[in-house]
């Protein structure tokens, strides 16, 4: 009886440790993401200060847009308020007309408090209606669910609609409010600074740093993820109406990339790839095609790599004219981020601290948003808010291949390098080969040039054919795989791999 009397002591004594946890919303050393609406938000604190016991975080700012002063891009506070003081057991935001909300962080279950007041009009009550393990992206953790009433001065209830918010434990909000906003709209804050999500939506976590969970930020290379065997299709546009004659001029493209190598370095990724392009050129009537082993070199790109929302300022050659730089990302099946440009169109500082667009009514101008898809490249584009019917400027992913993955239809590109092969019932053998590889088929009182690359796509031969068999020492070169091009006039009528076997 005594045992099971200490027993049910200890586990009062425990959960009421667990139910007093001086939890915290934010954290200012593990930047998180949060969806409002399917689109991500950054919590990223820019700098931290004491204030006597109490630590001030700051969060970063984002560019946002003010109709009243001329449609001007201004650094604007983000969801989470121009700062947030940490008290012990205590969250203290403000909104956009400086007021006080209060998160009781260390309240009990079914502890109340007042949350917001508003002079002698209004007050809003906080209250923990639960407090247990939940599990969120994949993390089990103990979470308090906060809900808020509000009343009027006479204590009623007013019926308003004030989302739940989501604490746990260990990594802070898992759902919180427009902080911004809370708890409506002020009259000074235009609805276009929050375009795009209703301001009383509920910023939900999509990612978190520390522990790496959920969605994360994309950075460049996580665009430009790709291993040897992957395929990528693209098919894009760009075109206008000459406004003189009525013609059409631009172009029109097929490329496909094939992934064959992959070299990892400190700052750049470097792949060798089979590309096949088609061209047509309208204006002359002209169609050209390549087919070619290449190398593309992805480097980091620290700008890009930035969280959402975060402001980047890059000085140009132009006296007081920067571009500003606050990327968005989406939630979506894969992640996509999108970088503020618009082609041939910029932003330009035209008092302190404020931007406005360079843009033009021409319908031959067309604006962008260029889109970079996790693992899948970019940008993909698509022209919008101009006229259609005189200018056309797109660039879609069509096909992949990616590990055991494959999406969307194949293209099929007819060039010379199909004809030619026709033409001239080339043989290249034998492979493997382990001393002479042999050339048949090629026609006489023609010149010829093959090129033989390592697997890294470095050039390790480059020789003239103009016999009509023809035959290369492989004798002396190590063991491996190797990529050949036999080229007509820099055009390439054959390509391939050869094994050198010991």
């Amino acid at each position: 009886m005594r045992k099971s009397v200490l027993t049910f002591v200890t586990l009062i004594g425990y959960y009421t440790f667990l139910a007093a946890y001086d939890y915290q919303a934010i954290y200012s050393d593990h930047p998180a993401l949060f969806s409002i609406e399917g689109k991500i938000v950054t919590s990223e604190i820019d700098s931290v200060h004491m204030q006597g016991a109490d630590s001030v975080f700051y969060p970063v700012k984002e560019m946002r847009e003010n109709p009243e002063i001329g449609y001007c891009l201004l650094p604007f506070p983000s969801w989470l308020g121009e700062k947030i003081v940490i008290q012990d057991g205590l969250n203290i935001f403000l909104n956009l007309e400086n007021e006080e909300i209060h998160i009781k962080t260390d309240a009990e279950l079914n502890e109340t408090w007042t949350v917001y007041r508003k002079e002698d009009d209004i007050r809003i009550e906080g209250k923990v209606i639960t407090h247990e393990t939940e599990e969120f992206l994949g993390i089990e953790d103990l979470i308090k669910t906060i809900s808020f009433q509000m009343y009027d001065k006479d204590d009623n209830p007013v019926e308003i609609y004030l989302p739940s918010v989501k604490i746990s434990r260990s990594h802070g909000f898992i759902a919180a409010v427009n902080f911004i906003c809370f708890p409506y709209v002020p009259e000074n804050l235009n609805y276009l600074y929050f375009e795009g999500y209703n301001y009383l939506s509920t910023p939900e976590l999509v990612g978190l740093t520390y522990p790496e969970a959920g969605i994360q930020n994309l950075t460049w290379r996580e665009v430009y993820d790709f291993q040897p065997g992957d395929e990528i299709h693209v098919m894009s546009e760009d075109w206008w109406i000459h406004p003189f004659n009525g013609k059409k001029d631009g172009i029109a493209s097929k490329r496909i990339i094939k992934y064959l190598t992959r070299t990892d370095h400190e700052d750049y990724t470097l792949y060798t790839c089979e590309e096949t392009f088609s061209i047509q050129e309208f204006y002359f009537e002209k169609s050209t095609y390549r087919k070619d082993i290449t190398e593309i070199k992805i480097e980091a790109n620290p700008e890009f790599d930035l969280l959402p929302q975060k402001i980047y300022e890059l000085e140009t050659t132009y006296p007081r004219s920067i571009f500003s730089y606050s990327s968005s990302m989406e939630v979506s099946e894969p992640v996509s981020k999108i970088p503020p440009v618009s082609y041939m169109c910029g932003i330009t500082e035209w008092s302190d601290n404020c931007w406005e667009y360079i843009s033009t009514d021409s319908p031959y101008l067309v604006d962008l948003e260029e889109i970079y898809l996790k693992g899948f490249g970019g940008p993909y584009y698509e022209s919008k808010d101009r006229d259609s019917s005189i200018r056309g400027l797109f660039s879609r992913l069509v096909y992949y291949k990616k590990g055991d993955k494959t999406w969307g239809t194949p293209l099929e590109i007819v060039n010379s390098l199909q004809k030619n092969q026709a033409d001239y019932s080339l043989m290249v053998y034998p492979n493997p080969v382990k001393d002479i590889l042999w050339i048949e088929g090629l026609p006489a009182n023609k010149a010829f040039i093959i090129e033989i690359r390592d697997i890294s796509g470095r050039i390790i031969l480059t020789e003239e054919i103009e016999q009509i068999n023809n035959s290369i020492s492989f004798t002396d070169m190590t063991k491996g795989i190797y990529l050949y091009s036999i080229k007509e006039q820099n055009r390439i009528i054959c390509s391939g791999k050869i094994i050198k076997q010991e």
